[in-house]
């Protein structure tokens, strides 16, 4: 959600509440919606009702389950894709594994050409690139700028990423 702040109404960060310390992405998600910037939000990740099928599709879930989180008698499962178009992204690197790739499709829907610079908060024994450092967009509706961000890790931990503009 990239319209979103994890900081509460006195300016600190979002506690969990079980252990009353700061939480973490994974305790409160994409945080607090922000209703005026989502209004406007001036960049969006391009995500259609298939692509959400698909990423359902892809959990290995039976056909009925399908169907009802669907909520279609009919669906197709166009391809198994976890990776969905979406503002966040979750890094879990098993033992066999230690880098993973993540590409987004982006638009502007601001009325006017606008720059993004990428902003990398990484864990201690990650390593995290993101190109292109700078997405450019014309105005309105365009949409020919990807961003890719690859993660490689020395130690296991958890990192994200995220533009602003």
């Amino acid at each position: 959600m990239t319209t979103a702040y994890t900081t509460d109404n006195t300016h600190g960060p979002i506690l969990d509440m079980t252990t009353g310390i700061a939480g973490t992405p994974l305790d409160y998600g994409s945080g607090h919606i922000n209703p005026n910037k989502a209004m406007d939000p001036g960049l969006i990740y391009d995500l259609g009702v298939q692509d959400y099928i698909d990423f359902v599709c892809s959990l290995n879930y039976t056909q009925e389950h399908v169907r009802i989180i669907t909520r279609r008698l009919n669906y197709t499962c166009t391809t198994s894709n976890l990776d969905i178009n979406y503002s966040s992204f979750m890094v879990i690197l098993y033992n066999n594994v230690s880098s993973q790739t993540f590409k987004r499709v982006l638009t502007n829907v601001q009325d006017f050409p606008v720059e993004y610079h990428a902003l990398v908060e990484a864990s201690i024994g990650m390593n995290v690139t993101v190109e292109p450092q700078v997405l450019s967009f014309g105005p309105k509706g365009n949409t020919d700028c990807r961003a890719t961000s690859s993660i490689i890790r020395s130690q296991r931990q958890h990192t994200g990423c995220h533009f602003e503009g």
